[in-house]
């Protein structure tokens, strides 16, 4: 396998470096301790949107355009309102398989209707979201055969809409022990079965994890900082001062969010060892606020072998490119011109500075 893209939504550099330290992500770890890998934060491009959403941002990861360029400025992929195949001329994997790549899209985000050029042995499986419509999860058709009768039971859809737990869910979000299953279930009955008969250069696979469980999960411990906020509101309103308390916990603390890293880090390693790909991109669409409040603008980007790390997600579908396509004389990697303005570059630069990744 020429490449293994992981695409972690979710996924936040802060939590990332914080339990690599700890040692609690093994694979990452050695990857970034050897030089092999090297690991840092990756700017999420916004629109008018507070906070950077998933539609967006995958959107940009997969055309390498800005959300003016492309149109889909807010909001997640419902269905009926934004739907893929009405970009997939636009996206790096259209690019891949023009140039003769055989690739695989597993489960990525944003991918529903399943929609890729088969004629070279490509093929797709929808992510979240998407439908108990079987003929439109996949493409090529034949592949439903690959899935299992309780599919949907494995589906992203069903796993928000599912399980409780008083102590620490948000409405009806399956904890975390829920999805890895279904994970493991749709890489050992599906996936595997599949690239065993259909074997690919590129594989793009995706999981929703990390964020989920940023979605489902709260700090921990998790009073602590509210009560922190209220005793300096108290001392503010009694004495007209601006004090700002500590915070005193963190989602890195969470033991059901941590899962979620350590099963990442565990998903990497089974593909290593299973596809041993060349080259390797980890990458996520956007970060998580360790108050657990909301996405953050920064996410992750970590490659293997020879590729370009890219730090914005504008920058993701060029890196692949220059790693995989050569320029048409044959005389190197392809030239992609820089797709940012000196102004965007500035603002994505602003948004790592403040968040400490730049000096």
């Amino acid at each position: 396998m020429d490449l293994l893209v992981l695409g972690a939504d979710g996924l936040d550099p802060r939590v990332t470096r914080y339990l690599i330290q700890k040692g609690r992500l093994e694979t990452i770890s050695t990857l970034t301790d050897t030089g092999e890998g090297e690991l840092d934060g990756m700017a999420s491009r916004r629109g008018f949107q507070s906070v950077p959403h998933t539609g967006p941002a995958w959107l940009t990861i997969y055309t390498g355009q800005t959300e003016r360029e492309h149109g889909l400025t807010k909001g997640g992929w419902v269905q009926g309102d934004s739907v893929f195949t009405d970009y997939y001329d636009e996206t790096v994997f259209e690019e891949l398989v023009n140039a003769g790549r055989r690739v695989g899209v597993a489960f990525m985000a944003n991918t529903y209707p399943a929609h890729i050029e088969t004629d070279d042995g490509s093929w797709m499986i929808s992510g979240y979201p998407s439908t108990g419509d079987r003929d439109r999860i996949v493409d090529p058709p034949s592949l439903v055969e690959y899935l299992p009768d309780d599919y949907e039971s494995l589906q992203a859809k069903h796993l928000v809409n599912s399980g409780d737990d008083s102590r620490n869910a948000v409405g009806t979000i399956a904890p975390v022990e829920a999805w890895i299953a279904a994970d493991r279930r749709k890489r050992r009955e599906v996936l595997r079965p599949i690239l065993e008969e259909n074997p690919v250069d590129v594989l793009f696979y995706g999981t929703q994890i990390t964020d989920i469980m940023g979605h489902r999960c709260k700090p921990f411990p998790y009073y602590t900082t509210g009560i922190g906020e209220r005793i300096a509101g108290f001392i503010n309103d009694l004495f007209g001062t601006t004090l700002q308390p500590p915070r005193l916990n963190s989602m890195a603390w969470n033991a059901e969010f941590r899962r979620a890293y350590e099963y990442i880090d565990s998903l990497l390693n089974w593909f290593i060892e299973t596809c041993d790909p060349d080259r390797i991109l980890l990458l996520s669409d956007h970060g998580y606020g360790l108050d657990g409040k909301d996405h953050a603008f920064v996410g992750t980007s970590m490659v293997c072998g020879d590729i370009s790390r890219p730090e914005c997600t504008i920058e993701v579908k060029d890196c692949i490119l220059e790693a995989l396509i050569s320029d048409a004389s044959g005389g190197g990697e392809k030239s992609v011109d820089d797709p940012l303005t000196g102004e965007e570059r500035d603002e994505i630069e602003e948004q790592l500075g403040a968040l400490g990744y730049t000096d």
